[in-house]
């Protein structure tokens, strides 16, 4: 009696087709969470640097509004013309006429957060906060 050997093959053929299979979905899924941690990572920085920048915006619009000239600023209420303010994102250049102050902080090597706000006593007018290329 002579046994047959295809079904044997045919199983074991069939088993490694799915082991492929299962390596291949698998190997697509790591190299696409990786692009997608690398993403995350950028966008992560990029977010980072942007609240940076934001905090010292806030902290510029607060040194030259109203009363609370103190700390680093050369110009005091009601003076006109520019003044620099340094942060951690570097040197700031403020410019101020009356009430309005408008400057642009460093975000990274190619970015700005570009403010122009009217900040008199208590009260800000935000008038602009956008991001532009440098």
């Amino acid at each position: 009696m002579r046994k047959s050997f295809v079904p044997a093959v045919f199983a074991l053929t069939l088993t490694a087709a799915v082991i492929l299979i299962i390596l291949c979905f698998t190997a697509s899924a790591c190299i696409s969470a990786d692009k997608d941690l690398r993403d995350a990572e950028r966008y992560r920085n990029y977010t980072d640097k942007y609240y940076a920048a934001e905090t010292t915006a806030a902290e510029i619009i607060s040194k030259y509004s109203g009363s609370s000239d103190a700390g680093n600023t050369s110009l005091t209420s009601g003076q006109s013309g520019a003044s620099i303010y340094s942060s951690p994102q570097g040197s700031v250049r403020v410019f101020r006429a009356d009430s309005s102050l408008s400057f642009s902080v460093p975000i990274d090597s190619r970015r700005q957060l570009a403010v122009i706000a009217n900040a008199s006593g208590n009260d800000i007018n935000i008038l602009k906060w956008s991001v532009e290329n440098r």
